[in-house]
């Protein structure tokens, strides 16, 4: 993401508070915020979700009009920000939902198929970022569309179902 947002106007220095601040939020949430929150970690994993997708959106609307660098850097940080705090709400959750005799094969499981899904993707940013450093993150905007459509339609689909019987 550097050379996308020097190539904007980003001063190095810019860059490297943002990723300070990336690693303090983490340090943060990961220690301090989580565990607050860890009662409701399902509604807080889609809030976080909900702002770091409309920080990626804001990134592609802002990239289409001509937003200063310094803004969509902003965006960035904060959308980054948003999906590093859902990491330990999902470990919560995870841990919470299954027995002790089988959580530790359940979480290796989860993160070794989430893994084997980050393979592909990650060869495809690397093909798009040949082509066009901002379509990478177009690929994340309609990740996240996906993902929201397929959230939203099992959430109906539960809610029907209850109400249907």
């Amino acid at each position: 993401f550097q050379e996308f947002y020097v190539g904007l106007g980003v001063t190095l220095v810019a860059l490297s508070i943002g990723w300070s601040l990336f690693g303090l939020w983490g340090f943060l949430s990961h220690s301090y915020i989580t565990h607050k929150l860890a009662d409701h970690a399902p509604q807080w994993l889609d809030r976080y979700a909900a702002i770091g997708s409309a920080f990626l959106i804001a990134i592609i609307i802002g990239y289409s009009l001509g937003a200063p660098g310094l803004v969509l850097y902003s965006f960035f940080c904060l959308a980054y920000m948003a999906f590093v705090s859902r990491q330990p709400l999902y470990s919560i959750m995870m841990h919470n939902t299954f027995q002790s005799y089988n959580r530790a094969t359940s979480l290796s499981l989860a993160n070794g198929l989430r893994t084997a899904l980050d393979i592909p993707i990650l060869f495809l940013v690397s093909w798009l970022i040949q082509k066009n450093l901002i379509y990478p993150y177009y690929l994340a905007v309609f990740l996240v569309i996906l993902a929201a459509l397929f959230v939203f339609t099992k959430k109906h689909r539960a809610l029907f179902i209850r109400t249907a019987s």
